[in-house]
């Protein structure tokens, strides 16, 4: 298990024949990033668009879980934007006006930028 920020291959090939040229089509190397994930809450909303930056960014998009609290009946959530460093949730009534709603997430991914 090798852990680090940047690696850098190299490959050396080298043949006896003084005939033969080294032709090599395609090189690769496998990346395991392990699973993590983030978690907050409850957080309250205000009656607008909520912003959530992840303390530390993905390697891609996580999945997200949310647990809504105190929801009325017809009352729904919009997740917008989710991105690598968070994503943006807004709270509606049945009537469809902006409300003020607590929630918990539970973010899922690989990896995690270092900067």
């Amino acid at each position: 298990l090798t852990r680090g920020r940047a690696f850098q291959f190299k490959t050396i090939a080298t043949s006896t024949n003084n005939d033969q040229n080294i032709v090599i089509d395609e090189l690769g190397c496998e990346l395991e990033l392990q699973q993590r994930s983030a978690s907050a809450g409850p957080l309250t909303t205000t009656a607008a668009a909520y912003a959530v930056t992840f303390a530390n960014r993905f390697y891609q998009t996580p999945q997200l879980g949310i647990t809504a609290y105190n929801m009325a009946t017809g009352d729904y959530y919009v997740i917008s934007s989710p991105t690598r460093s968070g994503f943006t949730i807004t709270f509606y009534s049945a009537a469809n006006s902006m409300i003020s709603r607590q929630f918990s997430y539970t973010a899922i991914g690989y990896g995690r930028e270092i900067v």
